[in-house]
């Protein structure tokens, strides 16, 4: 250890050149990190320290660790040094005292930890947990706008603020409007039940604490995508033709298995899987995650009524009957029943160890036979298209089941709610109606009545 000051320095380390600065042993518990400097712009020394990580709780706006700073207001090096000494000391103490405050206090990321750990186990014996688990990890993984990748995942939840909520929902609308010209009303809602969840885990470590409140969610609904009544009939028509006709005759159990099935998914027994599943939906409203598990011993019939009682349902909700409400449904169940009497009702054939193995299946065949039929209609080509058509045509055709009482009961049986009915079907049945009704009564303009000239 030298016994007096360099010549030339800039920067002193006050622990390594105690003697020379008349410290000795008589000074002790500062940081041995501790320096004097000099500063081009002031006469005066300068302390300067760089906290541990374990204790700098100092806000920062990237990632590097940057040493705190403080005039001494002296240029004389033993003065000085006595005084950063002192000055240092306060400053360990200031952010310890932070530091014990904080205690108990985390980041949204370890909420997200215990609340894993807390919820697979429940989740894991359930019907679905596959898919829980993917959208689970999603909303705290993706890239770009997962929880995890967001300022305020990594600060203590005291720290979050409303405006970050409003900033984080802006990339969410961002984002839904460059994928599908959405609002992103529904992934904003999804990750906003996500939060809540984990501010409910942290809630005995804030006591007292009032956590911010989210920005409003506008929900936005569009008209989706449904077939016509002649585009129906002309699909129901396509994929008999496909079976080669098979699909509306009146088979045994033997005759159907027995029907053409080759490797490739456009087979006989196929397309009459499909006509049977486009009707089953067609009559009964089921969901499209439904059609996989349908089984013969589901449904009773009787007095030209047929019944189907769900013994599984979407998230384990209430078992209820569905039945149909239209007349020609039984004559399909009878066909249908012949056929199939006992088991799976939909491609028996295919695996149920997948959730998705049915309804991919039929999404697959559903797009090729839309193709066929030469379709043209705006929207996706999935089996939830279907389940639209069949409510939309069926309001249609019954507008009574869109006022109440009786859309109470159709909604319950379809297992939707009458809000739904209302905002995805009758509002723009109403509107087409009204539309018509203005057409009818409005003279023709004098610019249409005009003779073309070329």
């Amino acid at each position: 250890m030298k016994s007096s000051l360099p010549e030339k320095w800039n920067r002193l380390n006050v622990h390594d050149h105690r003697n020379a600065l008349s410290i000795g042993n008589k000074h002790t518990g500062y940081p041995t990190n501790l320096v004097i400097k000099k500063q081009s712009n002031s006469p005066y020394l300068f302390a300067d320290w760089l906290p541990p990580e374990d204790i700098d709780n100092r806000k920062r706006t990237s990632k590097k660790r940057r040493s705190i700073s403080w005039s001494t207001r002296t240029d004389e090096p033993k003065e000085a040094a006595k005084i950063a000494i002192h000055w240092c000391t306060e400053q360990q103490k200031k952010l310890l005292a932070i530091k014990d405050a904080n205690s108990g206090k985390h980041c949204l990321s370890h909420y997200w930890d215990q609340y894993w750990r807390r919820e697979v186990p429940i989740q894991e014996p359930k019907r679905g947990f596959k898919k829980w688990k993917r959208e689970e990890l999603r909303k705290w993984n993706a890239s770009g706008y997962g929880l995890a990748d967001q300022p305020f995942s990594s600060i203590t939840l005291d720290e979050i603020t409303k405006q970050h909520f409003r900033d984080y929902f802006d990339l969410l609308e961002l984002q839904a409007k460059t994928r599908n010209n959405s609002n992103g009303s529904g992934t904003k809602a999804e990750l906003k039940t996500l939060i809540n969840k984990l501010f409910d885990i942290a809630a005995d470590d804030y006591s007292g604490h009032k956590f911010p409140d989210f920005p409003e969610i506008t929900k936005q609904y569009k008209q989706v995508a449904h077939l016509k009544k002649s585009q129906w009939e002309a699909l129901l028509k396509t994929v008999n033709e496909l079976s080669g006709g098979t699909a509306k005759n009146s088979l045994t159990p033997e005759e159907y298995f027995n029907l053409d099935f080759k490797f490739n998914r456009y087979n006989q027994r196929n397309w009459v899987d499909l006509h049977d599943a486009l009707l089953l939906q067609w009559f009964f409203f089921f969901r499209s995650e439904d059609m996989g598990r349908l089984t013969s011993e589901w449904f009773e019939e009787s007095d030209d009524e047929v019944t189907c009682n769900l013994q599984k349902t979407k998230g384990d909700r209430e078992i209820h009957e569905t039945t149909h409400y239209r007349p020609d449904a039984y004559k399909f169940w009878r066909r249908l029943n012949k056929r199939k009497p006992q088991g799976f009702l939909v491609a028996p054939h295919v695996s149920r160890q997948s959730e998705n193995g049915v309804r991919d299946l039929l999404n697959h065949l559903l797009k090729y036979a839309i193709e066929a039929s030469d379709i043209k209609f705006q929207g996706g080509q999935s089996w939830t298209t279907i389940r639209h058509t069949a409510f939309r045509l069926m309001l249609e055709d019954a507008p009574t089941l869109g006022k109440y009482p009786d859309i109470t009961s159709f909604a319950s049986n379809g297992h939707t709610s009458p809000d739904q009915l209302q905002k995805t079907y009758l509002k723009y049945i109403a509107d087409k109606k009204l539309a018509s009704k203005i057409r009818q009564n409005v003279p023709t303009s004098v610019y249409t009545l005009t003779k073309s000239v070329r």
